[in-house]
């Protein structure tokens, strides 16, 4: 006997809330399955015990560890964060030198002696050997080719992250040494005035090249003096003020003279304002 046609509709719609929850739960069911995998990509691969085996023979031997071809970047960084628990660098004053102490784990400290680059050749502790033995093999007529190859041979290094020297480094320290000297007859002898300046010694003072210093002087930005003797040498006046002055013309830019305040920076004081 067929059923009556009142309750069709009621069976329908008990069909459909079925289906939904039906659909509700293979969602939910796939979101969960989406989740475990993307957990599952986030966790270390799982090791086997042949992985552990060779796992554990590379840990005897850390170097070779460490050169593996198979050992990243990222696994060299945690090997180091394992096997290390600081490090302590002190530079030993303004030289080259360098003491490392490393605290590994298990409270043992090992300390190393490095060498840093430095600057300039002044911050080398053997800088005045190295002048020494320069000027040796200059004055046995050795060119700077020959010194510069000879220093090599013997470990001197110079500065700036530089593994040799070569004849044009020779040459320059050779040159700097030789302005550096003692001073000629006639500069020793000769008394300057308040606030004058041999100029070697104004350029030395102000960290300026000499020809840089002598193109002022032709230029007439600075006020300069011959001294009386025969070939006299230049002397310039140059007080406190003054010398604020040209040690911003120092540093102005290279386009200096293409703007207006350049007129004050060159503009040396008045003769009369000297005395």
């Amino acid at each position: 006997m067929p059923a009556p046609t009142e309750n069709r509709p009621a069976k329908a719609c008990l069909a459909r809330e079925l289906e939904h929850r039906w659909e509700q739960a293979l969602l939910g069911q796939r979101q969960l399955q989406e989740q475990h995998d993307r957990f599952g990509r986030q966790q270390p691969a799982t090791l086997t015990e042949t992985d552990r085996c060779v796992i554990e023979a590379l840990s005897q031997d850390i170097p070779r560890l460490w050169h593996g071809a198979q050992t990243s970047s990222v696994d060299r960084q945690s090997i180091v964060r394992q096997l290390i628990e600081r490090v302590v660098v002190t530079v030993s004053s303004d030289t080259q030198h360098v003491e490392l102490a490393i605290q590994w784990a298990g409270g043992f400290t090992s300390r190393h002696d490095l060498v840093r680059p430095v600057a300039r050749y002044e911050q080398l502790d053997y800088y005045p050997q190295l002048l020494a033995r320069m000027r040796e093999m200059r004055d046995q007529k050795q060119t700077a080719a020959q010194i510069a190859e000879q220093l090599n041979r013997e470990g001197f290094r110079p500065p700036k992250r530089r593994a040799t020297f070569n004849h044009q480094m020779v040459r320059t320290l050779l040159s700097r040494q030789a302005r550096m000297g003692r001073r000629p007859r006639s500069m020793e002898m000769h008394t300057l005035s308040p606030h004058e300046w041999w100029w070697t010694d104004l350029a030395r003072h102000l960290k300026l090249p000499q020809p840089t210093l002598y193109s002022w002087m032709r230029r007439g930005w600075v006020h300069a003096r011959r001294s009386p003797e025969v070939g006299g040498r230049w002397i310039i006046w140059a007080d406190d003020d003054e010398l604020d002055r040209l040690d911003r013309l120092r540093n102005c830019p290279r386009s200096w003279h293409n703007r207006p305040q350049a007129a004050e920076l060159t503009k040396p004081k008045p003769r009369s304002e000297l005395s």
